[in-house]
């Protein structure tokens, strides 16, 4: 493991440090507090011009070179007073550190804006270089005061971490990182078996976990009917975790109003019932949009060409979730349509939806709306396999000019929210 700290050229008084109440030693040096109750074979210090100078460096290095199995190396760096200064500093932490290692940082010496810098560099060092970080050290000293305390900031950059999941599921649907999050923070098998509150705390998080890594997967694989039942548990279920929110996973307590609120639109608690056919359509145009915002075009496509049917079938009276005794005649009606828009159709053989089909006022653009759906679909279920496909651009824009077309059916096809 390796250790991350500074040094500057304040004047720095003997102190006993202290860790979880416990005496570790009197020293001026933090460093040699943490090498008391961490397993640490490398130390590398960073150090301004001036404090490569000053005796504290000194003194230090002397007490450090008399330890056994323990690596000291200096990195110099400026003083973090501007632009330049701050990509030096990144720079020289990010460099200073192996890939896939595992480090502890302390900042009790570091000035200004090093800090600050110092968490970036860190968080940055957990996704670039999968470094793990196994704590944030601070020593809060007070003059006047015997006992120095060493203080675990590591929870401050989980505030990083909850907040990059809680954007990601909210931006993209993928809600995985928010639910290892709260994974992690269910109570060990030894806190379990000694106490009862600790069994809630687990009942708790891990139902949260559950529901969000659902949803997460229903909207992935598109399954509106079944998205919009989660959505409906999702403020349920977490509003019934709030509390356990508050014991392990505070950060998450003030983000859970965001994921409601993103995911309470498609809410529908029985959206297969034919009562709640019209608020499914509604939603499942939402769920359309919600793709396109978020570039995932071969689930827009694949919703909007069901969609169609689904709402027709509404029309039509058909069975909108069977295919063989109703949505089947749809496809069929809306098939035969398009053939007809074609310069030499085939020979068209009618079904029963067809003349109900035809009768709409909407039927030439729903016709067409299909022909071109049929297209797009085909040519991303190929997946470009073929002399001529399209460039996935063009297939992205040709998706996104169907959206106002599908919204202005919606509106005419359907009764209102």
């Amino acid at each position: 493991m390796q250790l991350l700290t500074f040094l500057g050229v304040f004047n720095l008084e003997t102190t006993e440090f202290t860790w979880k109440n416990q005496s570790l030693l009197k020293s001026p040096y933090v460093v040699e507090a943490l090498l008391k109750f961490n397993s640490i074979q490398k130390v590398t210090i960073f150090l301004t011009p001036q404090a490569e100078q000053h005796e504290n460096w000194k003194k230090l290095q002397t007490n450090l070179i008399q330890l056994n199995n323990i690596s000291v190396e200096s990195v110099q760096i400026n003083s973090g007073q501007g632009e330049e200064d701050f990509w030096q500093l990144f720079d020289a932490v990010v460099n200073s550190v192996e890939s896939e290692s595992e480090i502890i940082f302390d900042i009790t010496h570091a000035f200004r804006s090093i800090p600050f810098l110092a968490f970036l560099a860190t968080a940055f060092l957990q996704k670039a270089k999968a470094v793990t970080v196994k704590s944030i050290y601070y020593a809060a000293f007070e003059r006047n005061q015997l006992q120095t305390p060493i203080v675990d900031l590591t929870p401050a950059l989980e505030l990083l971490d909850w907040l990059t999941a809680t954007n990601r599921f909210v931006e993209t649907g993928d809600g995985q990182l928010v639910a290892n999050l709260l994974k992690a923070k269910i109570p060990s098998n030894e806190e379990l078996s000694h106490n009862l509150e600790a069994r809630k705390l687990k009942a708790n998080l891990k139902l949260a976990a559950e529901t969000i890594e659902a949803i997460s997967i229903a909207l992935a694989i598109t399954r509106p009917l079944e998205t919009m039942t989660l959505a409906t548990k999702l403020e349920e279920n977490l509003a019934k975790a709030t509390p356990s929110f508050a014991q392990k996973a505070q950060p998450f307590n003030l983000l859970t109003e965001k994921i409601v609120k993103e995911y309470g639109q498609f809410a529908l608690l029985k959206p297969s019932e034919q009562s709640q056919i019209p608020q499914n359509m509604h939603r499942q145009l939402k769920m359309i949009e919600w793709y396109l915002e978020r570039q995932q075009i071969v689930q827009s496509v694949t919703l909007a060409r069901e969609w169609i049917v689904s709402v027709l079938a509404f029309k039509f009276n058909e069975d909108i979730l069977n295919h063989s005794q109703g949505r089947k005649y749809v496809e069929i009606a809306l098939n035969n349509a398009s053939e007809k828009l074609k310069k030499n159709p085939r020979e068209i053989t009618p079904g029963r939806c067809d003349e109900m089909f035809e009768s709409l006022p909407e039927a030439n653009e729903l016709a067409k709306l299909w022909s071109a759906i049929t297209e797009i679909r085909n040519d991303i279920a190929h997946v470009g396999m073929k002399t001529q496909a399209q460039t996935a651009n063009n297939l992205k824009q040709k998706v996104e000019s169907l959206y106002p077309r599908l919204l202005q059916l919606g509106n005419q096809l359907l009764p209102n929210e």
